[in-house]
């Protein structure tokens, strides 16, 4: 199994050892700030990677034990806990087959052990080499899912001869991008699905139905992706931002990266008028 710093890291379900999985050609892998940030951001993309037999695996970077959403009415040890329990419903519900939980807290990813979650996550990537990861968009207005991209892109650039296809999802924020690196994906068949695994995280949904903005969201995606073009059938999309520019060019840095996507976007929007 997997050696990991903290000592408070888990794999969950607990009969599921990694090393099985070790070479393997169709592995995915979802980095999640928080428990429930993969079922929001890609939950249905997830549910049609599991049904088409890819192995999905998801890391949990924060235990989510300082989330507002429950008033502060549990100690961070057991919100924690209680964390955990739903993501391992809502894996389950989308198909993932382990949840690596590394038990961090949101300053550790941010500053105070970041040597520690690159460390962790380079363990987890070299072990299963996905064919493909996501990760939170550098346009995300949380600081901690800003703080797990960087952690993740380090992670990557030290598996020797790494290239996976890195895509970005959006949870606190839009993606600001042309749409040559957009990949729009159609969730409507499993948009039920995605919701019954963000509803498995009731402790964040109950007070700021998230599920319910989530879904609303990727509605509108699917609706308004293309001004001038309606795709028959299509009811709800995840957008997703191709990141494998970044993955080849490690001197961009997120910031920079970002603001070049951003730039370009604008660009092409206003050529388009002239």
């Amino acid at each position: 199994m997997i050696k990991l710093s903290n000592t408070d890291a888990c794999v969950l379900p607990g009969g599921v050892n990694l090393n099985e999985f070790q070479g393997k050609e169709n592995n995915v892998v979802c980095i999640a700030p928080h428990p429930d940030d993969d079922a929001l951001g890609v939950g249905g993309s997830l549910k049609m990677h599991a049904e088409n037999e890819d192995n999905v695996f998801t890391v949990f970077v924060t235990s989510g034990s300082g989330s507002p959403a429950t008033g502060g009415k549990r100690t961070p040890a057991s919100l924690a806990a209680l964390r955990q329990e739903e993501a391992v419903k809502s894996m389950r519900i989308y198909g993932a087959l382990a949840g690596i939980f590394l038990g961090y807290e949101a300053t550790d990813a941010r500053e105070v052990k970041t040597e520690e979650v690159t460390q962790d996550i380079f363990r987890v990537l070299i072990a299963l080499k996905p064919v493909r990861i996501y990760v939170p968009s550098p346009f995300e207005k949380h600081p901690t899912h800003i703080a797990c991209l960087q952690r993740t892109l380090e992670a990557i650039y030290r598996v020797p001869g790494f290239v996976p296809e890195l895509r970005g999802y959006g949870v606190w924020g839009d993606i600001f991008a042309a749409e040559s690196e957009l990949e729009i994906v159609d969730i409507t068949d499993v948009i039920d699905v995605k919701r019954r695994a963000c509803r498995a995280h009731e402790s964040q949904c109950k007070n700021t139905t998230r599920d319910v903005a989530m879904a609303g969201y990727n509605h509108y995606i699917a609706s308004y992706n293309d001004p001038l073009v309606a795709v028959e059938g299509t009811r709800y999309s995840e957008k997703l931002l191709i990141m494998n520019e970044i993955v080849s060019r490690p001197e961009l840095g997120v910031d920079v990266y970002a603001r070049n996507l951003a730039l370009k976007h604008l660009h092409d929007l206003y050529q388009g008028d002239n």
